[in-house]
């Protein structure tokens, strides 16, 4: 498992949290925790032992445009 902060401005309520986390499932087809904190969220992953190490870094890699653009 890995927890991160978003930047600035993402996810800083519950329904901002789960929209967020609904687009990245949507657009990226990844299903990760996304959490509100005023000022701005989280987002967590958690592996299992059926996941390969290029779908991290497909997500990684898809996450920053994502983030950027809003």
């Amino acid at each position: 498992m890995r927890a991160l902060r978003l930047p600035s401005g993402l996810a800083r309520t519950p329904a901002e949290a789960a929209a967020l986390r609904e687009e990245i499932a949507a657009r990226l087809g990844f299903r990760v925790l996304v959490w509100p904190w005023p000022g701005g969220g989280g987002i967590r992953v958690c592996g299992q032992i059926y996941n390969v190490a290029a779908e991290y870094e497909r997500l990684a890699a898809a996450l920053r445009p994502l983030l950027d653009g809003r």
